[in-house]
């Protein structure tokens, strides 16, 4: 036989289906290996109906950039880019930022006291009458999305249908949560398109899972303007609330030793404890305050690494500007600060290294991962999260890699990928 002559197509199913077994352990791997030919793709839509393709994960990280929309549709809100007309009121640089970091706590709490208590039905009422951010969506160009590898350096086009028009955020276990104007809400695989249905919601920062979708996991959720946790699990009609005392919204939540651990947005950490039967709802209950509030336009963020606690604060210098242009923001991150929870002393110890990990923040469930050929040892990679400063103008341009003991940023995308709602996020 005539061996520069044989197909690859021609090959029985029974062993396509063993090669791919044992070809197939990624979703890249899945996707070269569907467009061997059509023979080789009609196993992996095998694969997927008997579900096995639920546990792949990418190989390394991906970032999933934004819908296209029309060139000039949005404005810039980089910090670093100088527009004609713009007066500066207020400029929050180098010193600005140094003054946030020694600024006296001392009131705090007093605002959380006089902070609108106004009840559940009101804020709900709220929801339903309020702005719809999703307006912004009719600049979406198309279905199309780019994945970009931090791997290989290059960006790869998908058809994405299931997410256009959709609010996205990351987990960290191969999936994402999209959300769309009529409040429906799923799990998708962006590669593979599997998509879960879970309770509907008006809004949602973010979200985190208890373990992989195959393993049935609990779902944990910041949802709705007022910023409550809430979670449920496959087949839930409604999301259950997590009763706790806190006065403001949650801001970050992790699963951290079997629980999910979550902060507000005056740096109040909580664990939450679901009842054993699931039967009810959970409880909040606070755990002690951060070692650092970052004032202005900060982020805080919970990751769990390796069992252990850390936590992270986002810096960012922002400029206002004079009327007509007083609704213009202009922002830039400059530095992240770094603290572990020693568990033994129960205390925060400031770090100048993650350990030798990498860990990955942005509008994803924050995530530890350990470094390799594309993943820099002691470095966050981070992605544009303040929708409050970029909405409607367009986020995606704050992204980057922090070095923690170099205290430098890079960039680790090079091109331009901007939405007023939904720009980048990482894809894990």
């Amino acid at each position: 036989m005539d061996r520069r002559n044989v197909s690859w197509d021609n090959l029985p199913s029974e062993l396509l289906e063993i090669i791919g077994q044992k070809m197939v352990g990624s979703c890249e791997d899945f996707i070269r290996f569907s467009a061997v030919s059509k023979s080789w793709q009609s196993v992996t839509l095998k694969m997927r109906q008997d579900g096995s393709t639920f546990l792949l994960s990418p190989e390394s990280p991906l970032l999933l950039l934004a819908e296209e929309v029309p060139e000039g549709s949005l404005r810039c809100c980089d910090i670093n880019v100088e527009e004609d007309g713009l007066e500066e009121e207020e400029a929050n640089g180098d010193e600005d930022v140094e003054e946030e970091e020694n600024e006296d706590e001392e009131g705090q709490e007093d605002d959380e006291e006089n902070e609108d208590q106004e009840g559940e039905e009101e804020d709900e009422g709220q929801e339903e009458g309020g702005d719809n951010v999703f307006d912004q969506l009719i600049l979406s160009v198309g279905n199309a999305r780019g994945i970009y590898s931090l791997s290989t350096g290059n960006t790869y086009t998908i058809n994405l249908p299931e997410a256009a028009g959709k609010w996205i955020l990351g987990t960290s276990k191969g999936w994402v949560v999209t959300l769309g104007a009529d409040s429906e809400a799923n799990l998708l695989h962006p590669l593979l398109r599997h998509q879960i249905p879970l309770p509907s919601m008006t809004k949602c920062s973010k979200v985190a899972l208890s373990s992989r979708v195959h393993e049935d996991p609990t779902i944990m959720v910041i949802h709705g303007e007022r910023g409550f946790l809430g979670f449920a699990r496959f087949g839930d009609q409604e999301w259950k609330k997590v009763e706790s005392p806190s006065v403001g919204p949650f801001v970050d939540i992790t699963y951290h030793k079997g629980r999910f651990c979550a902060i507000n947005h005056g740096g109040e950490i909580f664990v939450c404890n679901i009842d054993d039967g699931y039967t009810s709802g959970a409880t909040g209950a606070p755990i002690g305050m951060c070692p650092f509030f970052p004032a202005n336009s900060g982020s805080m963020y919970l990751v769990d690494s390796e069992n252990e606690l850390w936590f992270l604060a986002r810096i960012r210098a922002v400029k206002y500007f004079k009327p007509p242009h007083n609704m213009r923001v202009k922002y830039r991150t400059t530095h992240f600060l770094v603290w572990r929870l020693d568990p033994k002393l129960g205390i925060w110890i400031q770090k100048h290294d993650l350990g030798g990990k990498a860990f990955f923040v942005g509008l994803n469930t924050s995530v530890s991962l350990s470094s390799s050929g594309c993943i820099r040892p002691n470095c966050i990679y981070f992605t544009d999260d303040i929708s409050d400063l970029y909405f409607p103008d367009g986020g995606g341009h704050d992204m980057g890699i922090f070095d923690v003991e170099r205290g430098t940023i890079e960039q680790h995308f090079q091109g331009r990928s901007l939405h007023p709602i939904s720009p980048p996020l990482w894809y894990i």
